[in-house]
C-alpha cells in the first residue's frame, strides 16, 4: 500500500510496525502447528491460557520479548523464528530470505560455484556459506519431498524443513562443532598412533 491510497496518513515503517504483532503470531500459529501442538497445551508450556495463546496468534495481542523468549523454548526454536527479519547482519538476513521464500518464491541455486538467492523477476544476491547450507537442505527437501508416497511422509518432510529454517543458526553451529570434535579426534588418533610407532621402533 502507498501513501496515497492510504488516507489514515500513516507511512509505510509506521504500518509494518502496527502489523508486526499479527506477523509474529502467524509464525507462531505455523511452529507450533508443525510441532503438533494445541494452543492450550503450548500455552500450560509457557503460563499461559489457550485464549491469550489465540491471541498472540490472531495478532489482537502482541507478546513481549520476555515471554516470545518462553515461547521459542517451549517450542524449540530460535526467537528470531518469530520476530521480523533484520538484515543488518548475516542471520538476520537468513530469516529475511526465509520469509522471501514463503512470500515471493524465493530460492538458492547454484551458479559456477556460487550460491545465489533468485527471485522470479531475476534479481539476486550472494551469501556464500549460509547460502550453500541452504542449497544443500533444499535440495534434500526437494529430494525427500518426491520420494515420499503418502501425504502423511509429505507432511513429515516439510515440517523438518520448517523446523531447521526455524531453528537457523544452530543448525550450522551444531555441525561446526561436530566437525571440530572430529578434527580434534583425528589429531589426538594420529599423534598416539605416531607415538606407538616409535615406542615398537625403540624395541
Amino acid at each position: 500500500m502507498d501513501l496515497i491510497n492510504n488516507p489514515g496518513g500513516k507511512d509505510l515503517a509506521e504500518m509494518a510496525s502496527d502489523m508486526s504483532g499479527f506477523r509474529i503470531g502467524a509464525r507462531i500459529r505455523r511452529i507450533r502447528t508443525a510441532r503438533g501442538l494445541s494452543q492450550a497445551k503450548l500455552g500450560s508450556m509457557v503460563g499461559l491460557s489457550a485464549d491469550r495463546v489465540q491471541q498472540y496468534e490472531n495478532g489482537y495481542r502482541k507478546p513481549k520479548m520476555d515471554k516470545l523468549k518462553e515461547i521459542a523454548a517451549a517450542l524449540g526454536v530460535e526467537t528470531m523464528a518469530f520476530t521480523d527479519p533484520e538484515v543488518t547482519n548475516g542471520i538476520g538476513a537468513m530469516y529475511a530470505f526465509f520469509e522471501m521464500e514463503r512470500l515471493y518464491g524465493a530460492h538458492v541455486v547454484e551458479m559456477a560455484g556460487r550460491y545465489l538467492v533468485e527471485f522470479e523477476k531475476g534479481r539476486t544476491t550472494d551469501m556464500s556459506h549460509y547460502l550453500e547450507e541452504w542449497y544443500n537442505v533444499h535440495k534434500d527437501y526437494e529430494e525427500k519431498f518426491s520420494a515420499a508416497t503418502t501425504q502423511e511422509a509429505k507432511e513429515a518432510v516439510e515440517t523438518d524443513y520448517l523446523l531447521w529454517k526455524s531453528n537457523f543458526p544452530s543448525t550450522i553451529t551444531y555441525k561446526t562443532e561436530v566437525n571440530l570434535r572430529k578434527a580434534r579426534i583425528k589429531n589426538q588418533i594420529e599423534a598416539l598412533q605416531k607415538e606407538l610407532s616409535d615406542l615398537n621402533d625403540g624395541e
